[in-house]
């Protein structure tokens, strides 16, 4: 069955919900996995909240010269705020590894 489907083209999922095939045993997880989630609305979410956490790794960031402080943006000549770029900051937590972001 998966064979045939595979070669027949198989749903992306973008137009209509993808079907189980049936193929594979159906997992049932032992733990309720979204009551693990967390969710964060605003971009720097898991930055807000943990500001110390925050400064300690840009620290660590700035230390290691990997980034530079350039001072407030309201500073700065126009032409060198046209070459800014700010993206999303957040933190990330695991169990196996140190906070990064």
């Amino acid at each position: 069955m998966l064979p045939s489907l595979l070669r027949d083209g198989v749903s992306t999922g973008v137009q209509a919900s993808i079907p189980p095939s049936q193929v594979w045993i159906q997992h049932v997880p032992s733990v309720d996995l979204a009551s693990q989630l967390v969710s964060h609305f605003d971009n720097w979410g898991s930055a807000t909240d943990h500001p110390d956490i925050v400064a300690q790794l840009i620290q660590q960031e700035l230390d290691d010269q990997f980034v530079e402080c350039l001072g407030f943006t309201t500073d700065l000549d126009p032409e060198m705020r046209q070459k800014l770029v700010f993206g999303k900051l957040g933190v990330a937590f695991t169990i196996a590894s140190p906070v990064w972001f």
